[in-house]
């Protein structure tokens, strides 16, 4: 997918999130969202493919076994922090680019590719 289709993604989920809870999207917590559906691409992208110490542009930040720790560490931390909300929308995010990375090929004309977000189990995808 394209950054502005992750962005959208992402977007659209936090804004009905917001909505449902009475709020509606604003400020820092949209920055926030905004860098959490970009992180994996811009994680894994360089250090595949200018660093070369990962196996593909989607592996490392784009598995569950990363992707799940790193929320859950940024939850923490926005608690912590005083700064829930925009943990929360990260989280949104970072976790709205998993799936749609897995769904987005099968809605142009291929297949499911969720090996797309478990690497090391099985082979990075391409």
């Amino acid at each position: 997918m394209w950054p502005w289709e992750h962005l959208a993604v992402g977007y659209v989920g936090y804004s009905l999130l917001c909505h449902a809870a009475g709020r509606r999207p604003r400020g820092w917590p949209v920055v926030a969202l905004a860098v959490g559906t970009q992180f994996p691409d811009l994680v894994d992208k360089p250090l595949a493919w200018v660093f070369g110490v990962i196996p593909s542009g989607q592996s490392l930040a784009h598995s569950l076994l990363v992707a799940v720790p790193t929320v859950t560490a940024v939850a923490l931390a926005g608690a912590l922090l005083g700064h829930r909300d925009s943990a929360l929308a990260f989280g949104v995010g970072y976790l709205s680019h998993l799936p749609a990375d897995v769904v987005y090929p099968a809605l142009i004309g291929g297949s499911l590719r969720p090996e797309a977000v478990l690497w090391p189990l099985v082979p990075a995808a391409d």
